[in-house]
């Protein structure tokens, strides 16, 4: 009854949240945008604007144009695009598609050697293997990620053809000419994307496990362990490394919420078609019937995974869900 208590309030907060949110982001689209505007110029009668402003709701009052919205879009009708007339969810779902294959390569490639680094630094407290990731760590957060990306295009492109006569990688986008799909080819395309993503994200959680893994390592229940004669690997693995994953569980969390909110500066630097040049493209347009929804899910996310984080905190550490 316990758990089942905790995931109810938990949804609860989500749901509300949702709403609030999503009433939030409406008000303040509505109020920075007047998709009338474009059509303002010469040769335009007044009556085309009218028109134009009827056929989308914006003379009505504004709790009717939010719940006709909102229905819509729960429904999945997200409308036409006011600057190419097209269905806007096509078009979204591929940047959607397009940012979470580079966004989940990259989360991995964080996860792993983020959580690898920081538990071996612990366990290996000020040797020769911590002192160099400590160092590593500083230089990943303090590197631009537009630098490091042009950085990685510069030696494992263009020098890696300049020494060996060619190179595994592409600087940019998401396949050669000729292909399509996700295979061999579009892995290729995604490494130093995705290396670039995982800079700063391994260096953020190397330093949080480290620090994580040397506060559960001092305590008393590990010191009881290794009393009754449990193997250092499995006070290690099964009881450090399960407790020390608590406090990361929230930035895993909300950076896999963002990642739809689209790598803006490595999507535009390696020419990736996804979220952010769709965000942007969309906002330099003032096309808002694209700009809202990308907003919507993009909150909607980051409230669905801390709501995720919130209910693997329950599973780590029994404790936070009876609290």
């Amino acid at each position: 009854m316990a758990v089942l208590s905790y995931v109810i309030r938990r949804l609860g907060w989500a749901v509300l949240t949702m709403f609030a949110a999503s009433v939030i982001v409406f008000a303040a689209v509505k109020a920075t945008t007047d998709p009338a505007a474009s059509l303002r110029g010469p040769g335009i009668r007044a009556e085309d604007v009218q028109r134009f402003r009827d056929d989308l709701g914006l003379d009505k009052g504004n709790v009717e144009q939010y719940t006709t919205w909102m229905g819509n879009f729960l429904t999945g009708d997200l409308g036409e695009s006011l600057k190419t007339r097209r269905p806007v969810w096509p078009d979204l779902r591929t940047a959607i598609w397009n940012t979470v294959q580079l966004g989940v390569v990259a989360f991995a490639i964080t996860v792993v050697f983020g959580v690898l680094i920081g538990t071996i630094s612990a366990v290996k407290q000020y040797s020769w293997f911590d002192n160099a990731a400590t160092g590593a760590s500083f230089i990943g957060l303090s590197i631009p990620t537009f630098l490091f990306g042009l950085l990685l295009q510069i030696v494992l492109v263009l020098k890696f053809q300049d020494w060996f006569g060619g190179t595994p990688f592409y600087t940019s986008r998401m396949n050669s000419p000729g292909e399509s799909g996700f295979g061999i080819d579009r892995l290729r395309h995604l490494v130093l994307p995705a290396l670039t993503v995982a800079v700063q994200g391994i260096a953020v959680y190397s330093r949080y496990m480290r620090a994580s893994m040397l506060e559960v390592l001092n305590s008393d229940y590990l010191r009881t362990a290794r009393a009754k004669g449990v193997s250092e690997r499995r006070v290690i693995v099964r009881h450090a490394m399960r407790n020390a994953l608590i406090p990361l569980t929230t930035f895993a969390a909300i950076d896999v919420g963002a990642i739809l909110a689209g790598l803006v500066v490595t999507e535009q630097v390696f020419e990736w078609p996804g979220m952010a040049r769709y965000f942007l493209v969309a906002l330099q347009d003032g096309d808002y019937v694209r700009v809202l929804p990308w907003l919507m899910i993009v909150v909607f996310a980051v409230i669905i995974f801390n709501l995720i984080a919130d209910l693997l905190y329950g599973v780590l550490d029994p404790r936070i869900r009876v609290g």
